[in-house]
C-alpha cells in the first residue's frame, strides 16, 4: 500500500484547504476594491510619489492572485511556490503602504495632543495588521508545505 492509499480520506480542495480559496479570493476582492480607491480617493490619502508603486503592487496583487486561484483549482503543485510569491508581494504591499504611502497630514486638527494620539493610534493599527498578516500567511505556507493533503491532492 502506498501512502495515498492510507489517507485516501486526506483528498481534495475541501477540509482546512478551504482557507486557501477565502485568503486568495478576499485578496483578490481587495485588490479589486483598490482600483477605483486610486483613482479616486488616492489624493487624499496617499502621497503623490507612492501613487504609482501603489498601482504597480496592486497589479501584481490582482495577476498573482488570479495565477494561484487558477492553479489552486487546476490542482497543480506550481500552487506552492506562487502562494509564497503571493505572500510576499501583499505583505510588502501592505508594509510599503502603511508605512511609505499613507499620508496622515488629513488627520491634522490643529491640536497638536489630538494629532499626535491620532498618529501614534494608527501606527499602533498598522503594526498589528501588518503582524498579524505576517502570521496569517507564514501559518498557510507552513501548512502548505507540511501537509499530507497537499501532497495528495496536488501534483
Amino acid at each position: 500500500m502506498n501512502e495515498m492509499d492510507t489517507n485516501k480520506n486526506l483528498y481534495g480542495l475541501n477540509g482546512w484547504l478551504v482557507l486557501f480559496q477565502i485568503q486568495l479570493i478576499s485578496g483578490l476582492a481587495g485588490a479589486v476594491q483598490n482600483i477605483p480607491f486610486v483613482l479616486l480617493l488616492s489624493r487624499d490619502i496617499l502621497k503623490d510619489v507612492f501613487v504609482p508603486y501603489f498601482v504597480i503592487f496592486n497589479a501584481a496583487m490582482i495577476l498573482t492572485a488570479l495565477v494561484c486561484i487558477v492553479m489552486f483549482y487546476k490542482k497543480r503543485m506550481a500552487f506552492r511556490p506562487l502562494f509564497v510569491f503571493y505572500s510576499i508581494v501583499a505583505v510588502v504591499f501592505l508594509a510599503l503602504y502603511y508605512f511609505v504611502g499613507m499620508d496622515f497630514s488629513y488627520m491634522n486638527t490643529g491640536t497638536a495632543g489630538i494629532d499626535s494620539f491620532m498618529k501614534t493610534f494608527m501606527l499602533v493599527v498598522q503594526i498589528n495588521g501588518l503582524v498579524f498578516s505576517i502570521g496569517i500567511h507564514t501559518a498557510l505556507i507552513i501548512a502548505l508545505y507540511k501537509s499530507q493533503r497537499v501532497k495528495n491532492t496536488f501534483r
